[in-house]
């Protein structure tokens, strides 16, 4: 649900299930490529799926291989939204935009909300870029320039073969692991009915199997597991619980 934010940006998957293809053809469709990193040389994804990600021209699969690692940087977003990275010693790593494509400055001034209409040429492009970045800059240096964040950014996967040791790195601006679903309901194991998978046994909407317990999100949702979904459960959940304590005897009447 939120590979639009790494819209023409690399980006690698990790897994061989229905849920891996799923998601890298997604998020093909506005990503700019996507690594799909597996740990055997075939899919146990469904045929169907599968074949549509090996023939897709923006998916590359990486057989017999996990990950070694994920690597990132330390970046500032500026007030404007604009971000510059960190080197060790917390200074500012120099960047080229002239090595940039025109679509991607564009983008980045977008997200400083800085107008470039009427400019055709990329070296226009290039210096308004670099206005932008000294006005944020000399804003988050002052006293009154706005909230500065620092953290920590994804910016390559070390990639390792199991058949032969060997390592590679790609670079990327984001992960998604698709290998299976670990549901959150070990505390109570012991006291809720479950399924084989972990998952909280729910009726009649959000009901447990001991009165008064209600369950919300992806320990009861082994389906659509989205935020929205999750929000919408939850707010049933809530309905459910409100209900039950009227019920009980627990809420106030009104006055």
């Amino acid at each position: 649900c939120d590979g639009f934010l790494f819209s023409n940006k690399d980006v690698v998957v990790v897994g061989g299930g229905d849920a891996a293809m799923e998601d890298a053809l997604v998020l093909a469709r506005t990503s700019k490529s996507v690594t799909l990193i597996h740990r055997r040389d075939s899919f146990r994804a469904s045929k169907v799926l599968a074949d549509r990600v090996l023939s897709h021209e923006k998916i590359k699969v990486v057989w017999d291989s996990v990950v070694a690692a994920f690597e990132g940087k330390k970046v500032r977003v500026l007030p404007n939204g604009l971000t510059v990275e960190l080197a060790e010693d917390g200074s500012v790593v120099p960047e080229d935009f002239s090595k940039m494509r025109v679509k991607e400055i564009k983008e980045r001034l977008d997200i400083a909300g800085v107008s470039y209409d009427g400019i055709k040429d990329k070296e226009g492009l290039v210096r308004l870029m670099h206005e932008a970045m000294a006005e944020a800059s000399a804003a988050a240096d002052s006293e009154d320039g706005g909230m500065v964040e620092e953290k920590n950014a994804l910016s390559r996967v070390r990639i390792k073969n199991l058949k032969t040791s060997e390592e590679t790195t790609v670079d990327v601006a984001a992960a998604f692991i698709a290998i299976g679903h670990d549901p959150n309901t070990k505390f109570v194991s012991q006291q809720l009915e479950m399924d084989q998978s972990g998952y909280l046994v729910t009726s009649d909407g959000t009901k447990t199997s001991i009165d008064g317990v209600f369950a919300a999100g992806d320990v009861a949702d082994k389906v659509y597991r989205q935020a929205i979904t999750s929000a919408g459960s939850g707010a049933m959940a809530a309905l459910d619980a409100e209900r039950w304590l009227s019920e009980q005897g627990y809420c106030a009447k009104a006055a």
